[in-house]
């Protein structure tokens, strides 16, 4: 039975590797393996020199002994290198079996020449091994040689050649991983190049070593340094009883942000060929399949050791997110999305004995992001899942600081998280990455969400330059405030003349609440004058339909309205303010309104006046209870108590300005007065009235009891007057009851003057009516205040037309109506007319 030592054809171990030049490695892990800190490759026509300062020397052992000293682990080097199965290395964290490793050489080689402090040898037909004579010179002690000359029957020199100075140009971080090995030098003839590292600065972080390492590439003279964050713990073999180390590591630039935009294959200290879809290193004692480029599927250590090596890597952004506060470089930030696995579906099951499977990096970040507080903001801020909000788009993030959205969404202390991927763009082009995001946030925000909350005090709190930002932003977006919904039309996003903010149309959308800015004064909301020096604010704002108000909208929807429930009647600039408005709009009323619009203004009580007994008061009237002051009626109503002059002095500005004619001509039309109203008061039904009257003895039907009115007719002031009566006001009371006795005859004169009763008669249901002295023509028949031409006062029952004072009117053709009707003068009984001819005259 042949020895262990040669069992297995020598075939399987050269042609194992897929990639013949794969023995670099090989040669690379062994240097490591003597505690070699650098190694240089010199590549020949003929063949390539290979030499590195390991301080591990060969040595042979007792072939009688190999079984038993492959299992003890003090086989010889060139016992381990002569045969295939067996090496001297028995921590399962090395790259490979010693023996099997090195018989790629033979790819290439038919002899691979060997020198060493202790032996100088070559390997003949694979496994015997005779002494050469050494280097003379050309190896200093301490240093281990090997040649390789390109004899291969299979291989030209050429292609040899070729195929390994194509490997050492392209070397992927060859020793980032092996414990000693600091620099790799190699020269071809035409290139050379150098692969170093050196550790820039460690760090401990609980159970987990953080080393900034800076690796550098030399091709003909071309630099290239690269810095990679390296995290690592430890972890141990149970079985084994050995310790290793497994490590994730993020390449930096500049220290300063995460370098993206390639994944990685799996190292187990040089890359293999599984894909593992991730945006960062990862390096682990993995058990390889035979090609050394396979992680074994199915295998319960590498499957453990995937699980450890994922929890690293979760464990990583923490203190990614810490080394980047310390510096003031954010490396935890938006860019993490394009190293992390975020698509689930690129894994398989983790118990599948097909391929191995990386999925727990995608399951212990997920609920890394999901627990922590890792979720990268702006300036620097971090949020947990419960606190973080994403924009529908990088404009809006742009837009909302975090304590605006904080304030919105009622949730203290909340921010934006990844400002710079916009949900809607993920939506269109990642949905994968959309939707990963969206499972470690709390709500996903898009531009109504936020419209729907936005209310006066947050809109009022906000500076002038970010409304302005806030109005581009809509303005360039018509779906807010131009579809069905119409969202931004309902919301106090405007703000008036008094920086309050109010919502742009009523509740039904029939009309604006706020207008751009009139060239006259308006009652009206309008809109902030800062606003509409901005173009593309009032580009906005004339999109959403707000324009100049419309005077009679105004006054009809706006300004009346105001003045019937609480009405503050201490805000004169308002009231002046309306009042323009209410003139501007009688000047240019077309005529067929103008009555609607009189009518509606005589139920405002919106006219500043004063009281004679009252001077320092002003008093808001109904325009029909108000009169024009002149000399006269100021004379007239100077002992009135109840009677309300026009404040003049309020409306300055109205009666010295070219609108004066305008201004008296409006308050006419109102129904204002410059003379004493007759006025007829309904009085109420009661025996004292009835009897005050001479009423009592009509007698009525109980039937209609309550059709009864009394309706009594008054001059007003003319009682204050006549009880103050002097021959200036008597005067008075004789000019203005000629003003109402104008153009009337004798009966119509006498209705105007005389009370009225009306009644349904007993054992009747007609209504009647009955006249009767009124107190107006009581006093005027009664009373004395008409002086004679003595300049004695006398009552008209008391004097003859021809006895009357020249102070009054004589010439005037209504003085005989007026006369008749006082019963100083009576033409009808010199005529003896009927009740027919006197109603006509």
């Amino acid at each position: 039975m042949l020895k262990k030592a040669y069992r297995g054809i020598w075939e399987t171990a050269i042609k194992k590797y897929s990639d013949s030049a794969h023995f670099v490695y090989e040669l690379l892990q062994n240097a490591d393996d003597t505690k070699a800190t650098w190694v240089d490759f010199r590549l020949e026509e003929d063949g390539l020199w290979f030499k590195h300062n390991g301080s591990v020397r060969f040595s042979i052992s007792d072939p009688d002994n190999e079984d038993e000293d492959s299992e003890t682990g003090n086989l010889g080097h060139i016992n381990a290198i002569t045969s295939i199965g067996n090496s001297t290395k028995i921590d399962e964290q090395k790259i490979g079996k010693f023996g099997i490793g090195f018989k790629a050489v033979f790819a290439y080689s038919m002899s691979p020449h060997i020198y060493d402090d202790n032996y100088n040898f070559k390997l003949e037909n694979y496994i015997v091994p005779n002494e050469i004579e050494s280097l003379n010179g050309q190896r200093a002690a301490g240093e281990t040689v090997f040649y390789f000359p390109f004899n291969h029957i299979s291989k030209s020199p050429g292609d040899a050649y070729t195929e390994i100075e194509d490997k050492l140009d392209s070397l992927f971080q060859p020793i980032l991983f092996l414990t000693n090995l600091q620099k790799i030098t190699w020269k071809s003839n035409e290139k050379e190049g150098i692969y170093s590292k050196r550790i820039l600065n460690t760090e401990q972080f609980d159970n987990i070593r953080a080393d900034l390492t800076e690796v550098e590439c030399v091709e003909n003279e071309v630099n290239k340094k690269e810095l990679i964050w390296l995290f690592s713990t430890g972890v141990s073999h149970k079985q084994l009883k050995s310790h290793h180390r497994i490590y994730v590591g993020f390449f930096v630039f500049d220290q300063k942000e995460l370098e993206t935009g390639y994944t990685y294959e799996a190292f187990c200290f040089f890359p293999t060929k599984e894909e593992t879809k991730l945006g960062f290193v990862i390096q682990a004692p993995f058990l390889l399949t035979d090609s050394r480029e396979g992680i074994k599927a199915g295998e319960q250590w590498n499957i453990e050791i995937i699980q450890l090596a994922a929890k690293l890597a979760a464990n990583s952004l923490p203190i990614l997110k810490t080394i980047g506060e310390r510096n003031k470089t954010y490396l935890l930030n938006d860019s993490i999305l394009e190293l992390i696995p975020y698509k689930e579906s690129d894994f398989v099951d983790v118990g599948s004995k097909a391929k191995i499977s990386f999925k727990p990096f995608y399951t212990e970040i997920l609920k890394k992001f999901q627990a922590d507080q890792l979720l990268p903001g702006r300036n620097g801020k971090y949020y947990k899942t419960a606190k973080s909000y994403w924009a529908s788009d990088p404009e809006l993030a742009e837009l909302f600081s975090d304590q605006q959205i904080s304030k919105l969404m009622g949730n203290p202390d909340s921010g934006l998280v990844f400002v710079s991927k916009g949900q809607k763009q993920l939506n269109q082009a990642n949905k994968t990455l959309e939707s990963y995001i969206n499972s470690i946030i709390s709500d996903t925000l898009e531009p109504k969400k936020l419209l729907r909350r936005i209310d006066a005090p947050f809109m009022e709190a906000q500076s002038d330059e970010w409304l302005l930002k806030f109005y581009a932003y809509l303005g360039g977006r018509k779906s807010l405030w131009d579809d069905k919904e119409k969202l931004a039309q309902k919301r106090p996003i405007l703000l008036n003349q008094d920086r309050k903010a109010v919502v742009p149309f009523n509740d039904d959308l029939t009309a604006p609440n706020i207008f751009l800015l009139s060239e006259r004064a308006t009652s009206y909301d309008t809109i902030y004058k800062p606003f509409t020096e901005d173009e593309e604010a009032l580009d906005f704002f004339k999109g959403l339909g707000i324009g100049k108000p419309d005077l009679r909208a105004e006054i009809f929807k706006t300004i009346i309205p105001q003045y019937k429930d609480g009405f503050n009647y201490d805000d004169k600039d308002k009231i002046l303010a309306h009042f323009d408005s209410f003139l501007s709009y009688y000047d240019a009323c077309p005529a067929s309104l103008q009555s609607d619009y009189l009518d509606k203004l005589q139920e405002t009580c919106f006219i500043a006046t004063r009281k004679a007994n009252e001077p320092d008061t002003v008093y808001f009237c109904f325009p029909e209870s108000i009169y024009i002051p002149s000399e006269k009626l100021n004379k007239y109503f100077a002992h009135a108590k109840e009677v309300y002059i026009l404040d003049e002095d309020y409306y300055l500005d109205f009666i010295h300005s070219p609108r004066k004619s305008s201004f008296y001509s409006f308050l006419l039309a109102l129904g204002c007065s410059n003379q004493p109203r007759l006025i007829d008061k309904e009085l109420l039904v009661t025996y004292e009235n009835k009897e005050k009257f001479a009423l009592e003895d009509i007698e009525v039907s109980q039937t209609y009891v309550a059709n009864q009115t009394i309706t009594d007719t008054i001059l007003e002031g003319i009682e204050e007057a006549v009880s103050n009566i002097n021959p200036e006001l008597s005067t008075l009371i004789w000019e203005y009851m000629l003003f109402h006795v104008h153009g009337k005859s004798s009966y119509s004169l006498e209705s105007s003057i005389m009370g009225n009763f009306r009644y349904v008669p007993k054992w009747n249901q007609y209504l009647k009516s009955q006249k009767f002295e009124s107190t107006l023509s009581s006093i005027l028949k009664n009373d004395k205040w008409l002086y004679d031409t003595e300049g004695n006062l006398k009552s008209a029952a008391e004097i003859q037309r021809e006895d009357l004072n020249e102070i009054y009117t004589s010439q005037d053709y209504d003085i005989s109506a007026f006369l008749e009707f006082l019963g100083i003068e009576s033409p009808e009984d010199d005529l003896d007319l009927s009740e027919e001819q006197r109603a006509a005259t």
